[in-house]
């Protein structure tokens, strides 16, 4: 069964985390950022994961968003905004 995680995020004071792939495989991770700073939002991941290839996925605009899924070794970008 997947699940679904939504997280908006505001530079400022959120904080998303996800489980070790190998633990979610199937879970998607949605990530929106919603401030207007000039702060990116920086979506990582834990121990070496990656996510397609890379170990962190910046979000630098507001109102952009990334998903993400699991196939239980790494993360997959699915969309982005």
């Amino acid at each position: 069964r997947r699940r679904h995680t939504r997280c908006l995020s505001d530079w400022s004071s959120d904080v998303c985390s996800s489980d070790l792939a190998s633990t979610v495989v199937g879970q998607q991770y949605q990530i929106k950022k919603i401030d207007s700073s000039s702060n990116a939002v920086t979506v990582s991941t834990t121990s070496s994961q990656t996510i397609d290839g890379n170990l962190t996925y910046s979000l630098a605009t507001i109102y952009k968003s990334v998903t993400l899924q699991s196939d239980g070794s790494n993360y997959y970008i699915f969309a982005t905004t």
